[in-house]
């Protein structure tokens, strides 16, 4: 998940730090979870919490409902008008490169794209949006 203070980009590098310190059948404990970047590539005993109550309500919903998520990117969007529409008490927003005509962008800025390390980086625009009807 990206966001500010995402672990998402040095996960693997920085795992590759703490994880051999990792005692056998013991337990991988985040304190501040957040996108749970980290605490999903690791195998075993773990227990992810937060400060943010609805950081930890979502994570247990995404979980609870697995099947219910979205498959792809049309599913995802229908879902997104869907939430948007029904839910009167917080607006929603996604940080994306593009979207269909019912949302509105309110917000883009050109940042550098990592790849891979064999295609290297790129320059994209990325993009907020909210639905719009």
């Amino acid at each position: 998940m990206k966001y500010v203070g995402s672990k998402n980009r040095i996960a693997k590098e920085i795992l590759k730090i703490m994880l051999p310190y990792r005692k056998e059948n013991t337990y991988w404990v985040e304190p501040f979870v957040g996108g749970g970047n980290l605490i999903d590539k690791v195998d075993g005993f773990r227990i992810g919490s937060d400060k943010n109550k609805n950081v930890i309500d979502a994570l247990l919903s995404i979980k609870n409902h697995i099947d219910d998520l979205p498959k792809n990117n049309l599913e995802f969007w229908d879902w997104v008008e869907y939430i948007s529409i029904s839910n009167k008490y917080s607006k929603v927003f996604v940080s994306e490169y593009n979207a269909p005509k019912k949302f509105e962008c309110l917000y883009s800025k050109e940042i550098a794209s990592s790849l891979t390390k064999h295609t290297g980086s790129k320059k994209a625009i990325e993009k907020l949006f909210t639905f719009s009807g």
